[in-house]
């Protein structure tokens, strides 16, 4: 994935691995919206690349709730899709896939 997000304080009780306001929100430097971020990043390095994240599946329709959508180099260009009832484990999926492509 990603690199971590580096913090410098004066403050010696910062602890940058605990959550912490800034700007009013929120910032948990482990949380959902930061590990799925790292991992776009990291689908999309590559010139070309792109993640389509697709809208929540309400229906109950035994499909899973969540989907990505990936295309690039390591897709041979055509949309690979990863769908999980978790997103972040769509992404999971998705990082996955592509060490596995690149490494062949």
């Amino acid at each position: 994935m990603a690199e971590k997000m580096q913090f410098s304080t004066c403050d010696p009780r910062f602890d940058p691995t605990q959550p912490v306001l800034i700007n009013g929100y929120r910032f948990d430097p482990h949380g959902a919206a930061n590990i799925a971020w790292a991992a776009i990043q990291e689908l999309t390095a590559e010139e070309g690349c792109t993640c389509n994240v697709l809208p929540a599946n309400p229906d109950f329709n035994g499909l899973p709730a969540y989907a990505i959508e990936c295309n690039g180099d390591w897709t041979g260009w055509v949309d690979m899709r990863f769908a999980h009832d978790n997103q972040l484990e769509c992404f999971r999926l998705a990082v996955e896939r592509m060490k596995e492509l690149r490494a062949k």
